[in-house]
């Protein structure tokens, strides 16, 4: 099966179920669990589906995405940035996880 076909049947099952898992498109698709999460990963980098452990679900499924979060509590998020800058005056790198916070602070 090509692997345009196995996408079309993926986002079929997606759109009628929610959701997918490795287990039951590879027993569908008689592929490797590891094909179908490849599949999976490409879809998910073209927006078409969200992954999860074990497979797949409807973007629409996860109604708080990164772009979702990152307009939420921006005015907290701005505040906590801006206590933080007195601590990092003199820092040239600074890691961060965990939040969406966009601020702009200059560094110097």
């Amino acid at each position: 099966m090509l692997k345009e076909e196995r996408f079309d049947h993926i986002l079929k099952e997606l759109k009628t179920a929610n959701r997918v898992s490795y287990e039951v498109l590879s027993k569908e698709l008689k592929v490797s669990e590891d094909t179908i999460r490849r599949d999976i990963d490409a879809l998910h980098k073209r927006g078409l589906l969200v992954k999860i452990r074990g497979g797949g679900i409807n973007p629409a499924s996860n109604p708080l995405s990164f772009q979702d979060r990152e307009h939420l509590f921006t005015e907290g998020k701005s505040i906590v940035a801006l206590k933080a800058h007195q601590f990092l005056i003199n820092t040239r790198t600074v890691f961060m996880d965990g939040g969406t916070c966009k601020a702009n602070i200059e560094i110097i």
